[in-house]
């Protein structure tokens, strides 16, 4: 078999996503083995992932934040100028508080989800024997408050962490056009 980039080389390996040729020069190119198409059309994917894992939790929370203003809006009797300049004040913690829970229930899955590997956090065995006596409802509650001050911490790591990720894409997609690498 040849190289699909350097067809005057024998391949050693192939693609891991298209099962094509690759030399040595062209199997030492990337972390992983595959050819730069194969990296590309996957780091493409990859890097939607990322963004609707940041911007589908905000915009999520800014319009439960939203929904919950209007109905704290139409529930609580304003007299004045001041009291709704003062709930107005109130709504960008509102929001943050709504945009937390989404990155907090997300660590919270993941924690449970290690746990059935055998890596969890001890308190959530507990799971089980909820589920089992129909408090499921209650056990999702706890959850939906832990999410918050847990989503405040992990939050803005988690946004910042996935955009780190797609610079990384985004230069390595110009570095591979550019052929530096």
């Amino acid at each position: 078999m040849k190289c699909a980039t350097h067809p005057g080389n024998d391949a050693v390996a192939t693609c891991q996503g298209c099962s094509r040729g690759l030399c040595l020069e062209c199997s030492k190119r990337f972390n992983v083995m595959k050819c730069a198409e194969c990296l590309l059309r996957d780091n493409s994917a990859y890097r939607k992932r990322l963004k609707r894992e940041i911007f589908l939790p905000v915009i999520g929370g800014l319009v439960l934040a939203l929904l919950f203003a209007i109905y704290a809006y139409e529930q609580i009797p304003m007299h004045g100028v001041s009291e709704v300049l003062q709930f107005i004040a109130c709504l960008p913690l509102i929001a943050l508080i709504a945009v937390s829970i989404p990155f907090g229930w997300r660590f919270i899955r993941n924690l449970r989800s290690k746990q059935a590997g055998g890596t969890g956090v001890f308190f959530f065995n507990a799971q089980g024997a909820v589920l089992m006596y129909g408090f499921a409802v209650f056990f999702y509650f706890l959850v939906a408050l832990a999410s918050v001050p847990i989503g405040l911490l992990v939050g803005p790591w988690q946004i910042w962490k996935n955009l780190r990720e797609i610079k990384s894409i985004d230069k390595t997609e110009r570095d591979v056009q550019r052929g530096l690498i």
